[in-house]
């Protein structure tokens, strides 16, 4: 774990979902596209059958370019996620758009939730209890005072 963990408040969080929600869907725009390359290189393999050496080389000039596509691809999508990792955010799940900001609240961290889609942040949850565990920030101190 990094010892230097940035804590935001819900205003720094708040401020920073535009971004966010810009960042992420270039994220998932690069995550699909490596899907799809992935499932037409699988599709490209079953379909070839080498008889010749021409066939072997197509094949072989296919993989190469398939390749440098994919890795292309793979270093823009790294690149984009960690730009968000470099904010100290935590990025829970990428599929559902999952991302955490970590809170100091009443000398104790708990995590400030957003989902891609939500207009700001609202929800707040303990580092244990995950998404099934979130509760509208309005309820924050009201929760802790009950402590």
């Amino acid at each position: 774990m990094n010892d230097d963990k940035r804590f935001f408040t819900i205003e720094e969080a708040d401020r920073l979902v535009p971004w966010l929600s810009r960042k992420l869907k270039v994220v998932l725009e690069h995550k699909m596209a490596i899907e799809q390359l992935v499932d037409s290189h699988k599709e490209f393999s079953c379909m070839i059958e080498v008889t010749s050496d021409e066939g072997f080389q197509f094949m072989l000039n296919n993989n190469v370019q398939a390749s440098k596509v994919f890795h292309a691809v793979c270093l823009r999508f790294y690149d984009a996620l960690q730009e968000i990792l470099d904010k100290g955010l935590i990025v829970k799940d990428l599929d559902q758009g999952l991302v955490d900001f970590p809170y100091w609240f009443q000398g104790r961290q708990v995590l400030l939730c957003w989902k891609l889609g939500e207009k700001g942040v609202l929800y707040w949850h303990e580092p244990e209890a995950g998404f099934q565990g979130r509760q509208l920030i309005v309820n924050l101190d009201r929760v802790y005072r009950k402590r």
